[in-house]
């Protein structure tokens, strides 16, 4: 249950910048009804700056994830795990900071997604092998196929919170 509900939070932190890139870079639909998006995001590389946040974040995951399960094959994963999941979401906080801090660098958003993708990548490998070393290779099919919904859990309540958070402040 614990590496359940570890890894539905993973999945929950990376929705949050997702959901706002409409606010940060809004539709010639939403500028006419008084939307004024969030420099660097909202110019007219707005997308092209959102697309470099997400490169970054999406590398420095799939790299992060080779040397997270190297790592954590060493370490004590409940510490492992623990500090990775403090990371992210002290890094992902760090996105919506910008809006607090009033920081419009491009170079900030890149880097603050490039460092939460590395903390990301520091849970699959963790709950993967706690989880594995739980059950025998009789029920480990059965078992991850029923844990592994904690991907669309994760998905579903960081899309919820994220946009009831949006809806009732801004998007910091």
């Amino acid at each position: 249950v614990v590496t359940f509900i570890a890894y539905a939070l993973y999945h929950a932190s990376r929705k949050p910048p997702s959901i706002v890139k409409s606010v940060l870079n809004p539709d010639q639909e939403s500028i006419s009804q008084g939307a004024r998006g969030w420099a660097p995001f909202d110019g007219e590389d707005g997308t092209r700056v959102i697309g470099m946040c997400d490169f970054a974040f999406l590398a420095s995951y799939s790299i992060g994830m080779f040397f997270s399960g190297h790592i954590g094959d060493r370490m004590d994963l409940r510490k492992f795990l623990t500090f990775g999941m403090i990371m992210s979401g002290a890094w992902v906080s760090m996105f919506g900071m910008g809006f607090y801090l009033n920081i419009h660098s491009v170079w900030y958003y890149v880097g603050v997604q490039m460092v939460a993708g590395v903390f990301q990548s520091t849970g699959w490998p963790s709950v993967v092998s706690v989880v594995g070393n739980w059950f025998g290779k009789g029920k480990r099919g059965l078992v991850m196929g029923v844990w592994n919904s904690h991907t669309s859990i994760g998905n579903m309540l960081g899309s919820v919170l994220a946009a009831s958070a949006l809806r009732n402040s801004n998007w910091g």
